[in-house]
């Protein structure tokens, strides 16, 4: 009996050591990684394909990353961005946000860019009516804490704009909130009452906030009744 408690002492003994010794190996010998490669290959299609050249988008990522010259790298999957494909000339990155621009005058509505887009953010809708609109500037869809760890200027899917919506234009679905250029009366409403800003004007002044009315004071309070003394 004692030689079977030895030997199960000196195993997990010897368990302990090796898992110490291990993490102190992983922790000398481990190659610190760009974090943009995480950012670039979330913005990939993803298929692994190796059609760009490399064992997959991980491999793609890391390249772009590591290459001062990136003209060369191309993702067929894409199908080539949405710049590339606008025979028009009609949209731009903005260099300051990183995201594509589109020159209302330019667009045909052709909708190559939709298509083109591996990420399917660009959408192509009705024009409205006297070039004016009011949009959801978001397509996310995850839940609005996600959201807010990646853009704080994104639809958190709060419904206060569903709420303050009185002619039942906009609809929450899957966190994002959808205005309907058919039924929306441009009020702007629901632009002041967006906590995050997602809501955008096109061709339009926001209306001036409501100033909040000021606390009422609260009324003194009575001064408490005397006690009656009675007289000897």
């Amino acid at each position: 009996m004692e030689v079977l408690l030895y030997t199960i002492l000196t195993l997990c003994v010897l368990g302990v050591l090796s898992a110490v010794i291990l993490y102190f190996v992983a922790q000398k010998f481990r190659v610190e990684e760009d974090p943009r490669i995480d950012q670039v290959e979330k913005m990939l299609p993803g298929a692994n394909c190796g059609g760009c050249g490399f064992a997959g988008c991980r491999g793609m990522a890391d390249a772009l990353v590591k290459n001062d010259d990136i003209s060369a790298l191309f993702c067929p999957v894409g199908g080539g961005d949405c710049v590339t494909v606008c025979a028009f000339d009609a949209i731009h990155i903005n260099p300051a946000t990183g995201l594509p621009e589109v020159d209302p005058e330019k667009c045909t509505a052709c909708g190559a860019c939709v298509k083109a887009c591996p990420k399917a953010i660009i959408e192509l809708r009705k024009k409205w009516p006297k070039d004016r609109a009011v949009y959801v500037s978001c397509v996310s869809k995850d839940k609005g804490a996600v959201v807010m760890k990646a853009c704080k200027a994104g639809c958190i899917g709060c419904g206060k704009c569903e709420k303050v919506c009185q002619f039942g234009a906009i609809t929450v679905e899957n966190n994002l909130a959808y205005i309907d250029p058919q039924k929306c009366k441009l009020c702007r409403k629901c632009v002041n009452e967006c906590p995050t800003g997602a809501i955008k004007l096109v061709n339009m002044e926001p209306l001036p906030k409501e100033p909040k009315a000021p606390a009422e004071k609260a009324a003194p309070a009575a001064p408490a009744a005397g006690k009656a003394v009675k007289a000897e």
